[in-house]
């Protein structure tokens, strides 16, 4: 009966150990010292508790016999229990299971508006370093089997956006998603409504000078032939230089826009690039009918050497090339309205 109660009490040791170790274990054991030593103390009772319980009560048997470099140990009885029990718990102490691992979804945030971002984000993960992860949407599925509680570095690469406070963060447990959320710098919030009245300007002016050059074709073009006032051919004039002028503007300035512009939305700047490379292709294409017939209207001289019928052929040619023009312009207005709302959301 005596080693019912040894084994029992044993027992009861491990136990309060265990109990006092979970309680107080992260005040007497400060961080950085091995705490498998105090889970070996824990060990012994719970071992000789097996042992007596197993040998004396249940009559158990066992032999262990090992050869170790020409060293022969050999153990029988209740010595087996005991040491397979500290063995074998201080092994796993040493060489505890992986814990699980999944596929980590981290969300990019407007503080305020909550609307997702976009860009790229820098993460360290477990010493190893993970540069540029592309932002799709507001989110980044990082797939290198994170595990709940541990740190993870993340540094947002959102333009005209910054992280406010810490930069590590902790895994959140059951698959959760990891939150995160940036504020706009002010600076930078000037920028790009710098940047998108710039862009406003020149896109406006040269759609108002493209407008007035297709409006004058398609409804004042006849004038052109009244010899009794040369108001007209001087106004059309004017135009063509004011036009030049704002293509000259938008188009000649296709690179400092797109770089501008691309710095707020990376993402974007191939779309930028398109669009702009359209106005001069465009404008060539309209400009290139126009010329095919421009040198009868250069000067007013040769223009009244035109016969009735040249005159009207010439009126329909520029009919026609106003109404490309102005199909151009309708596309020309909601592609460059289309950019500045992008630009405006972010």
């Amino acid at each position: 009966m005596k080693y019912i109660y040894i084994g029992v009490s044993a027992f009861l040791v491990s136990i309060a150990i265990t109990v006092l170790f979970l309680f107080y274990g992260q005040r007497v054991i400060p961080d950085g010292n091995d705490k498998a030593l105090v889970y070996f103390i824990i060990l012994i009772p719970l071992g000789i508790c097996c042992a007596y319980l197993l040998f004396r009560v249940v009559r158990s048997y066992a032999h262990f016999k090992g050869t170790y470099r020409n060293q022969t140990l050999e153990v029988s009885g209740p010595a087996v229990m005991f040491l397979l029990v500290v063995g074998i718990g201080y092994y796993f102490v040493r060489n505890p299971p992986l814990p699980p691992t999944f596929t980590l979804t981290i969300t990019f945030k407007d503080s305020v508006s909550l609307k997702p971002l976009q860009g790229n984000a820098n993460i360290s993960y477990a010493g190893s370093y993970y540069p540029s992860q592309k932002i799709d949407e507001g989110q980044v599925k990082f797939s290198n089997k994170v595990s709940t509680g541990h740190e993870i570095t993340i540094e947002p690469d959102i333009p005209g956006y910054e992280l406010n406070g810490n930069k590590v963060f902790k895994v959140p447990g059951n698959n959760e998603s990891l939150d995160i959320k940036l504020t706009k710098k002010e600076n930078e919030q000037a920028s790009k409504n710098a940047a998108i009245k710039l862009f406003r300007s020149y896109v406006n002016d040269y759609d108002t000078q493209m407008t007035n050059f297709a409006d004058f074709l398609k409804y004042k073009v006849q004038y052109l032939f009244d010899e009794s006032d040369t108001a007209y051919f001087h106004d059309f004039v004017t135009l063509l230089n004011d036009y030049n002028t704002a293509f000259n503007k938008l188009y000649g300035e296709r690179n400092n826009l797109v770089s501008m512009l691309s710095t707020y939305m990376p993402e974007e700047k191939d779309r930028v690039k398109t669009f702009l490379d359209d106005v001069g292709d465009k404008s060539e294409n309209i400009f290139q009918k126009f010329n095919d017939h421009a040198d009868k209207i250069t000067y007013p001289d040769e223009m009244k050497k035109m016969t009735k019928a040249e005159k009207n052929k010439f009126v329909e040619t520029m009919h026609s090339i106003a109404d490309d023009a102005h199909k151009w312009i309708a596309q020309f207005e909601r592609r460059s309205d289309e950019i500045v709302q992008k630009l405006a959301s972010l």
